[in-house]
């Protein structure tokens, strides 16, 4: 008789199995520097609800940012002279409005503050920015410099 002990054979879990594989191939991005997250690990804020979308077009940057479920007034944008774009934003709890009888049984929206930083490349004009708010999402758009403007000649002695 054989020592060896048979294993039953472990049923395939779809959903657990499609996790790891994104976790395993979830890269590092440009943006992880400043949002805390990294290759394999799962952000444990909002900021996955923050995706951003970075255009450089001919006279300027613009940056689209989805904010689905947020009022305009919980909105706030800044820039640095250093050229750090940061964004912050709160999705708040409807719970003041809901029925006390009422049990919830999967909830998966999530609410509290988002933020995101990035730095903007060299050519813009941190001084000549507008934005915009509009059906959940967040148009900013930031001049680029004149690269003329910024050459210094010398007199040749």
């Amino acid at each position: 008789m054989s020592m060896l002990s048979q294993q039953r054979p472990r049923c395939f879990d779809h959903d657990e199995s499609i996790s790891r594989i994104i976790d395993a191939l979830s890269f590092p991005t440009p943006f992880s520097l400043f949002s805390g997250t990294g290759a394999g690990m799962r952000p444990n804020n909002l900021l996955s609800d923050m995706k951003l979308d970075l255009k450089d077009a001919h006279d300027a940057v613009q940056v689209s940012v989805d904010l689905p479920g947020i009022r305009k007034e919980d909105v706030q944008v800044s820039i640095t002279p250093d050229r750090i774009l940061s964004i912050s934003a709160e999705r708040k709890s409807d719970e003041e409005h809901v029925d006390d009888a009422a049990k919830s049984v999967y909830v998966e929206r999530t609410f509290g503050r988002l933020n995101r930083s990035i730095r903007l490349p060299r050519t813009v004009d941190t001084d000549q920015a507008t934005c915009q708010f509009s059906n959940g999402v967040l148009e900013i758009r930031v001049a680029k410099k004149d690269p003329q403007a910024e050459r210094k000649y010398l007199t040749v002695g």
